[in-house]
């Protein structure tokens, strides 16, 4: 039983070592979502305008932090400036805060992309404050969620750097 025991946890270790170097992690969302599907918080734009999703949010109060998580789908697509890894990460104030500031889209009512795999999340406090697919393609770069529904990035250097600059995540598992 003992060896059966060891042999179990020796195979764990390895697939997490494997998992962890290859850019693959298992990401589990636990934090409490706000599911006010019509945020207040977040600003509002008329088609045809630019718009700043987290122009209301104050990052300097309370603990916040930015999760990409990258669906393996969207590997052979990805931007080449994004590394090939599942889960990537940020609480760098000054990062959200250039991220507010720089993260800038086309609205357009009742735009829609066909198919987003990957996610990208915004916690604060321990709640998801903001939840939305993200396209990090090679050609097309953007948000995609129920708020604002496709939001082409407007500056899409500045889109791409800033998440060059979110901290890669190397557990097999990751909760949030």
């Amino acid at each position: 039983m003992k060896k059966i025991f060891i042999a179990l946890a020796t195979l764990m270790l390895l697939i997490a070592v494997v998992m962890s170097l290859t850019g693959y992690s298992l990401v589990i969302p636990l934090s409490h979502v706000n599911n006010d599907r019509h945020n207040t918080s977040l600003p509002r734009a008329e088609p045809g305008e630019n718009l700043q999703p987290f122009s209301n949010y104050d990052f300097s109060k309370g603990n916040w932090t930015a999760y990409i998580i990258i669906s393996t789908d969207d590997f052979n697509a990805l931007n080449p400036l994004i590394e090939k890894r599942v889960c990537w990460k940020t609480n760098s104030k000054t990062l959200l805060t250039k991220m507010k500031k720089d993260w800038v889209f086309k609205y357009r009512e009742n735009d829609d992309m066909a198919t987003v795999n990957s996610s990208f999340y915004l916690v604060r406090d321990d709640v998801i404050v903001f939840e939305s697919g993200i396209v990090l393609d090679k050609n097309t770069l953007g948000l995609q969620n129920s708020n604002y529904g496709w939001m082409q990035a407007a500056k899409s250097e500045a889109f791409v750097n800033i998440c060059r600059d979110f901290k890669k995540v190397y557990w097999p598992i990751v909760f949030f």
